[in-house]
């Protein structure tokens, strides 16, 4: 958990090497004979690597199958919304080029904050660097699924959306605008070309 969280690669790569557990449920398990390993709200070294910033760990951690790619800490987190609280721009593009799905939600058993809603409560240049990299990677995948995740919630839902959480004309609300504005343009453009979405 430590060499995770605070970037030790090579106390990981050693720590992995002797086939040490790096998942929540298993750290769990243990706990009663090792407080001190006990995962600090159900989250794994990947989720505390991802908040962290570390990149090449959380690479590390998930090629070599010691941390789930989609496990959940308490409070519902992936790894990937994990680096998204954080804003944690590397973190998030390396958890994403290792296919982590961008569309979960904090609660699964209904829609609810997404990626967009954890980065708008972030009101840093970290934050809205992420913004600007999820929206654009997600509106070359796919502009509907990027105005979606962007627009979730309203009056109808009792969810703010993105943009009512975000300090109003701050930077990050003044980016998930832009965001916005380009995936529903993206929209457009595909819907003129005959191209449909998802």
């Amino acid at each position: 958990m430590y060499a995770a969280a605070a970037g030790h690669t090579a106390i990981l790569r050693t720590l992995l090497a002797m086939r040490c557990c790096c998942n929540a449920p298993e750290l769990a398990q243990g706990a009663p004979l090792r407080p001190q390993v006990r995962p600090a709200l159900g989250r794994s070294p990947l989720h505390l690597a991802a908040e962290a910033g570390h990149s090449e760990i959380c690479a590390l951690l998930v090629r070599a199958g010691g941390s789930l790619l989609e496990s959940r800490s308490d409070e519902g987190f992936t790894a990937l919304l994990s680096a998204s609280s954080g804003g944690q721009l590397p973190a998030l593009q390396t958890l994403l080029s290792l296919r982590a799905d961008p569309q979960v939600d904090v609660d699964r058993s209904s829609p609810s904050r997404n990626v967009f809603h954890l980065l708008a409560a972030g009101n840093s240049e970290q934050h809205q660097a992420c913004i600007r990299w999820l929206s654009d990677f997600l509106c070359q995948e796919d502009p509907s699924q990027a105005a979606e995740l962007l627009e979730r919630g309203g009056k109808a839902t009792g969810l703010p959306r993105p943009t009512e959480i975000a300090k109003p004309q701050g930077r990050t609300y003044l980016a998930l605008v832009k965001a916005l504005r380009m995936a529903r343009r993206r929209c457009d453009e595909d819907f003129g070309r005959g191209v449909g979405g998802g």
